[in-house]
């Protein structure tokens, strides 16, 4: 409700926030605020956006198994294997925490859309050889 009415009342829906530089995009998709992205993106949201970290709302989304919203927006157009700062892809950020539905959803669109699978996997494979190990 407050969402709508700051967009009925011109508020900008790609404005960035000072410090992590992020949108209301962003920010909803990473809290699974469902309703509220499928509004901003209705509303022009620019899917791909990246903060200052080059994180897309479909990054922070992944990393926090917000798998109805990875999925509205994949469907949105969102680039899937894009990368962060420090070379991570969505599908890492996913796999990292464990998130194994928005994991499956992530290489299922992979797939569909032709990203190389063996690009993701030694991009994973990197990704775990630079890990501490835990004991």
């Amino acid at each position: 409700a407050v969402v709508r009415l700051l967009l009925d009342a011109g508020a900008t829906v790609d404005t960035k926030d000072g410090y992590y530089g992020r949108t209301p995009l962003s920010w909803a998709a990473e809290n699974g605020q469902e309703a509220i992205v499928r509004l901003l993106l209705d509303a022009g949201a620019t899917v791909d956006t990246k903060d200052r970290c080059s994180r897309t709302p479909l990054s922070q989304a992944a990393e926090n198994g917000q798998e109805a919203v990875v999925r509205l927006l994949l469907d949105a157009g969102a680039t899937v294997d894009t990368k962060d700062y420090h070379g991570r892809t969505p599908l890492l950020r996913a796999t990292r925490e464990g998130h194994e539905a928005v994991v499956r959803l992530l290489q299922c669109h992979a797939y569909t859309s032709g990203t190389p699978a063996v690009s993701t996997c030694l991009t994973m494979s990197h990704y775990d050889s630079t890990e501490p190990t835990r004991e």
